[in-house]
């Protein structure tokens, strides 16, 4: 029974006495691409009774021929994201069903269900085929293997937000890792030519090219938590660099830490492997966690600095930093040094 009518796609909850959607069904669940991929490909099909649109999946029809499936997730109030899975018969690829599939799909729920901010997608290093579908449909990388496309019909502004929650979601839809040059030349996820080339960015800046390096975002970051009220520390953690050994691998992350009611927080986005809004009891908590995320050997310093001046070179703002006072770890209870 066809649950909604997408573009050129059909939605159609799944009818276990028809012997097309059965066998279609039966094909799925054979085809290991698929299977090997998710688990649970039925949970959705045969578990709706209220024939609900979240939660909820459905088997998908051109021109009243099955040609995939899509499962939708639960509506995640925290985050205001969707997340989809879905899968295109062996026998219909290479038909584009695939991107047709993510279009179709995103814009039925960002017009109908405009609470949702972005649809969201998981996807393996090896999936080229989704990878390629997903980048061409306008799906971001924002983390891991996790993809996101924003509600084009929400137009969110860095000044309209108003909580950490809501900051992480639009620094995932509109900031990723990157930096601009001194010839106004945009970077996105490399260094290369990084200490000859880069100058940090206002932060108008980086909110017009949508790219920052840590140093940028622990700069946007910090601007919002002052405009809100919230008391709030950055910080950057860097190897001490001189003329002597500026030439040598970069090695320094900036970060923000932020305090609500009575516990201390870390904002982190720059750095992918940590991203998330991470609660500690006290800031001293919360620094060594940082700190011992890196090795005993990577030795580091940790200087708290008020505010990042644009247009500094990588040198010059290495040289800024150094006029602040180094924060001596060991007083903090940290054996990292």
């Amino acid at each position: 029974m066809e649950y909604a009518k997408l573009g050129s796609l059909s939605l159609n909850t799944f009818d276990k006495n028809n012997k097309e959607m059965l066998e279609f069904l039966k094909k799925l669940i054979k085809d290991e691409t698929i299977t090997s991929r998710f688990q649970g490909l039925t949970d959705g099909l045969l578990r709706n009774p209220n024939n609900e649109f979240f939660r909820h999946s459905f088997l998908v029809t051109h021109d009243n021929n099955l040609i995939g499936y899509v499962g939708v997730g639960g509506f995640n109030e925290t985050e205001r994201c969707v997340y989809l899975r879905y899968a295109v018969d062996k026998d219909k690829r290479g038909k584009s069903y695939g991107k047709m599939l993510l279009n179709e799909v995103s814009e039925y729920i960002f017009r109908k269900y405009p609470q949702v901010e972005s649809v969201r997608l998981k996807i393996a290093d090896d999936n080229k085929a989704s990878l390629n579908a997903s980048s061409y449909c306008g799906f971001k990388w924002i983390g891991d293997d996790f993809y996101a496309k924003a509600n084009p019909y929400i137009k969110t502004n860095f000044s309209d937000i108003k909580n950490q929650n809501e900051l992480m979601n639009y620094m995932d839809m509109n900031i990723s890792y990157g930096w601009i040059d001194k010839s106004g030349e945009k970077h996105v996820n490399t260094l290369d030519g990084f200490r000859e080339s880069y100058r940090t960015s206002s932060i108008d800046e980086s909110l017009e090219y949508k790219v920052g390096t840590c140093i940028e975002q622990a700069a946007i970051i910090k601007s919002f938590f002052d405009k809100i009220g919230l008391e709030n520390k950055m910080y950057c953690f860097r190897r001490y660099e001189t003329t002597e050994n500026f030439d040598k691998e970069v090695k320094m992350h900036c970060f923000v830490l932020f305090r609500y009611q009575d516990n201390w927080y870390h904002f982190e986005h720059s750095n992918s492997d940590n991203k998330g809004i991470h609660k500690y009891n006290s800031i001293e908590d919360a620094i060594k966690k940082e700190i011992e995320r890196h090795e005993k050997t990577d030795i580091r310093e940790l200087t708290e600095i008020p505010s990042i001046p644009s247009g500094l070179t990588f040198k010059e703002f290495n040289q800024y930093v150094n006029n602040f006072e180094t924060i001596i770890i060991a007083e903090l209870g940290i054996k990292k040094l």
